[in-house]
């Protein structure tokens, strides 16, 4: 698919679970480490390769400034926001998330998967069905906002 080298392939799912689990991607030394490169050099490489193929998008001067553009398997297509295993939107309904300017009648887009320090051991994904009784309450992983102003939204 689009010759992606097996390298920039195995980068580039990295680069989308890394993402995907923290919020925010890695630095080129977190790259380095992941894949036991010498240097920060063979990552640049391997980034400017999977830029230049279209799958990401880069901003000079920051560390963390890589934008996956392209799914793999799906190139082309759009990526989907919500819809995942253990993904749910819910409304905010006090202003315990103002500070990460998340407002009352937001929607958040939440994810629950239990993610295991064990490379032997598979993810779990919870629904309300399988824990009725489960405290855990997952990581934000989207916000929607209607442009009608609400009660309790921020005003510029």
């Amino acid at each position: 698919m689009s010759g992606l080298t097996a390298r920039q392939r195995s980068i580039l799912e990295f680069l989308r679970g890394y993402v995907r689990d923290r919020g925010y991607p890695p630095t080129i030394r977190e790259i380095r480490d992941a894949f036991s490169l010498r240097s920060n050099r063979g990552v640049s490489d391997h980034l400017k390769a999977l830029e230049r193929k279209g799958f990401i998008k880069r901003v000079p001067g920051s560390s963390r400034a890589i934008e996956i553009t392209a799914d793999i398997e799906r190139s082309g297509e759009e990526t989907r926001l919500i819809g995942g295993s253990g993904d749910y939107v819910i409304e905010v309904m006090g202003d315990g998330m103002n500070d990460e300017h998340i407002v009352p009648g937001d929607l958040v887009v939440v994810r629950i998967v239990l993610r295991p320090a064990n490379a032997k051991r598979d993810s779990i994904v919870l629904s309300d069905a399988d824990s009725p009784e489960c405290a855990i309450v997952g990581k934000v992983v989207g916000v929607i906002r209607s442009l009608e102003p609400h009660r309790g939204a921020f005003s510029g």
